[in-house]
């Protein structure tokens, strides 16, 4: 058969690519693009041109159909000697974008993967690969983090943002039967009274099953900073601080703040320019205190006494306190005067030391004492024995605490008065901080009650003494 022959009988091209999309019965999944064999002819007529007036130009070639069909019959023939490279109109170009896109198992056929495709074709299917595999990242980040939401908001109740009252911001609550761990910061032990204070905060810890963190600073500021920083560090879930003095405690107790640690303050305020920074304060009123035993001291003394007075720790605030009350309890008593004033720093050897020190000086004028602690009037009765004065007779003297030593040198007739100062603030000082832990407003500060103890009364209730 010649060529005019051939020509003469060649199939007339009616079907369009829209046409043979139409044949649902011969598809397999939609792949990207596919071309069936152009020999394939009672499967595939290719489209007549588009623009008949210029075909050259506008004619949609038989081979260059882009379909989106796969063949359905012998796949072997399918070589790349046989597959032309299809054309990339900007149609499929969306199609094979969108496909790849939702469908995670796409892939080229087979027999397709190493044909050489137009820079269009390689641009879309790597954006597309490119964002889908970014889509599914960013999908598990999202439920990742909402089952983590999810998780937070099932043990964690919902805390108020702050406090009303001034305090700190409530931490988050515990979770249910978590053993709590509590930092205390204790000065030292430096007086029965601040070891009777350890002891009632290490027993009602015990108590409560809480995992105490207990730090004695040994009368240095610096230690306790150390403390609590190290409390920080571990993670605990309150702090208890018995502050060495009033002021310096800004940065620490910041840091404690921005770790959401609750600070509960015993027996000592501190000097803050934010008194958010501690939940509250737990002490005695020690102006109150001074003041008792001035009033005391003027009745014992008919409102005539040259007194020494022995302060305790400068810059920590019963000894601030302490002194301010007494000077007001006097105030209305001209002839009661204070004739020397000198720290013992609240220790019974130092109290010893600076009385010993005073009696050289005016022992033919003192007939009173007035010691801010307990310890430092049982060291300045051992110095007015060694002065050859009989302490309670001679000189009259009122401190305060309420310590059980105390009651015992009044049994003996050496103390005369001692103004009570409750150290036993462990169940108090937990009850606060389990309350701020749970959000619970507090007030700033709650005042223990105290009273006063002098001899006529010491061997009754000596036995009943917890310290």
């Amino acid at each position: 058969m010649n060529a005019d022959a051939m020509q003469t009988t060649a199939p007339i091209q009616t079907s369009s690519c829209a046409a043979h999309r139409s044949h649902k019965s011969h598809l397999y999944p939609i792949d990207a693009f596919d071309s069936p064999h152009p020999s394939d002819n009672s499967r595939f007529q290719p489209s007549p041109p588009i623009n008949p007036v210029n075909p050259d130009k506008s004619a949609l070639l038989p081979d260059k159909c882009p379909i989106n069909f796969r063949y359905a019959g012998d796949k072997s023939r399918y070589t790349p000697d046989k597959i032309p490279v299809p054309r990339f109109p900007p149609l499929f170009a969306f199609s094979a974008f969108f496909r790849i896109f939702s469908d995670e198992t796409f892939e080229l056929p087979r027999h397709f993967r190493h044909i050489p495709l137009p820079m269009p074709a390689r641009r879309v299917l790597t954006l597309a690969r490119t964002m889908k595999t970014i889509f599914f990242r960013v999908q598990l980040l999202i439920a990742a983090a909402g089952l983590m939401a999810l998780a937070g908001c099932s043990k964690q109740p919902s805390t108020p943002a702050g406090n009303t009252d001034g305090g700190a911001a409530a931490p988050a609550a515990k979770p249910a039967g978590k053993k709590l761990t509590v930092g205390f910061s204790q000065v030292g032990a430096e007086s029965d009274w601040r070891v009777a204070e350890s002891k009632s905060v290490k027993d009602e810890a015990a108590k409560r099953g809480i995992d105490l963190k207990f730090s004695d600073a040994q009368g240095k500021q610096e230690n306790q900073f150390k403390a609590i920083s190290s409390f920080i560090a571990q993670g605990v879930d309150g702090i208890i601080l018995a502050p060495k003095v009033e002021t310096g405690w800004d940065q620490v107790l910041k840091d404690a703040k921005a770790a959401k640690i609750p600070v509960i303050l015993v027996d000592r305020g501190i000097d803050v320019k934010d008194d958010s920074l501690y939940a509250t304060l737990i002490a005695s009123d020690f102006v109150s205190e001074g003041r008792m035993a001035a009033e005391w001291l003027a009745k014992k003394t008919g409102g005539k006494a040259n007194i020494i007075e022995l302060e305790g720790t400068p810059g920590a605030a019963p000894a601030k306190d302490r002194k301010a009350g007494f000077a007001e309890g006097i105030k209305g008593y001209p002839d009661m005067k204070i004739i020397a004033a000198q720290s013992g720093d609240f220790e019974t050897g130092k109290g010893k030391e600076v009385m010993e020190t005073l009696l050289q000086k005016f022992g033919g004028t003192v007939n009173a004492v007035y010691a801010h602690n307990d310890n430092m009037a049982l060291g300045a009765i051992e110095a007015i024995k060694a002065a050859g004065k009989k302490p309670g007779v001679d000189i009259t003297i009122v401190s305060i605490d309420g310590v059980k030593s105390a009651f015992t040198a009044m049994v003996a007739g050496d103390l005369n008065c001692t103004v009570e100062c409750n150290p036993l603030l462990g169940q108090m000082a937990f009850d606060a901080l389990d309350k701020s832990i749970k959000g619970d407003k507090l007030p700033k500060k709650t005042v223990v009650q105290d009273k006063v103890y002098d001899q006529t009364v010491a061997k009754d209730v000596i036995g009943s003494r917890q310290y």
